[in-house]
């Protein structure tokens, strides 16, 4: 059996095109460019390697894309207000928060302060409730990304088993709603699952986003799998890495794997981009 990657690029190259037409088409009838800013309070390497792709993709497409980096030691209060004042801002059509964020700065209070119509990245608790309850079907950005590639790789989900490593507020929780209204059988893990091997010997995907470093090792992983990696980490001599070891024998192991660097992450930015597209339209021609 040989490990087949899942390869973003391919993907990118479609989308960026397809998302040029759609700006051009909205620039030439109203002549506008979308505009997303990005909060970004921390001096973590990883996160930077993910702002430099979405700067990237938004600036071959002509998404404005405007960043506020604070230091960790910026005050609540003062995030609070600045984004205020980006959800005033007309010429801004959309919010991101580059993470991780602080623990002091109290996640959940910053995320009820962006504002509803901008949020695009389902990070507003009432943006994310009324997605479970059925009132809109935006989703997280990176939920999606995980959905999509099982598409594309023409994986039907339906009855299959997955393994969700992870269950932060910002993926595992989106992707687990998402998941389940798709039929899918899911069980969560915590990193501190005690009996981890045999849980995951009857998983038929495995899904991580632990942040941690080689954490899932291609031995305790069943033979035919799909690993979808969604961690990003920096490892040895500053080389980008995801929470699932890559070795020699993983062609023995995985039906598919979603590499790091070139997976997820360049699925996700490209769902960020139709959405901030989709907010603009929508607004211009309510």
């Amino acid at each position: 059996m040989i490990t087949k990657l899942f390869n973003a690029k391919i993907l990118y190259k479609r989308n960026t095109s397809s998302a040029q037409i759609k700006i051009d088409k909205l620039f030439n009838k109203h002549n506008i460019y979308p505009h997303t800013a990005e909060l970004v309070i921390n001096n973590n390497f990883a996160p930077n390697l993910y702002i430099k792709n979405k700067i990237k993709f938004f600036y071959d497409i002509n998404i404005q894309y405007s960043i506020f980096k604070f230091s960790n030691s910026i005050k609540l209060k003062s995030i609070i207000k600045i984004l205020k004042i980006i959800g005033q801002d007309q010429q801004i059509n959309s919010i991101l928060f580059q993470l991780p964020i602080p623990k002091r700065l109290k996640q959940r209070i910053l995320f009820k302060n962006i504002k509803k119509e901008k949020d695009i990245d389902m990070l507003n608790p009432k943006n994310f409730t009324e997605y479970i309850i059925g009132y809109q079907k935006n989703e997280a950005c990176t939920s999606a990304a995980v959905i999509k590639i099982l598409k594309i790789i023409a994986i039907k989900i339906k009855q299959l088993k997955i393994i969700l490593l992870g269950f932060s507020n910002i993926i595992g929780r989106p992707l687990l709603f998402n998941l389940f209204n798709k039929h899918a059988t899911i069980i969560i893990i915590n990193k501190k699952y005690s009996n981890l091997k045999f849980i995951l010997r009857h998983a038929d995907i495995i899904i991580i986003a632990l942040g941690k470093i080689n954490f899932l090792k291609p031995q305790n992983v069943p033979y035919g799998c799909i690993v979808i990696d969604i961690g990003i980490n920096i490892g040895k001599n500053h080389i980008t890495t995801g929470d699932f070891k890559v070795t020699r024998n993983i062609n023995e192991r995985l039906s598919y794997l979603t590499p790091v660097p070139g997976g997820i992450g360049l699925v996700t930015i490209n769902n960020l981009a139709n959405k901030t597209i989709e907010i603009t339209t929508k607004n211009l021609e309510q």
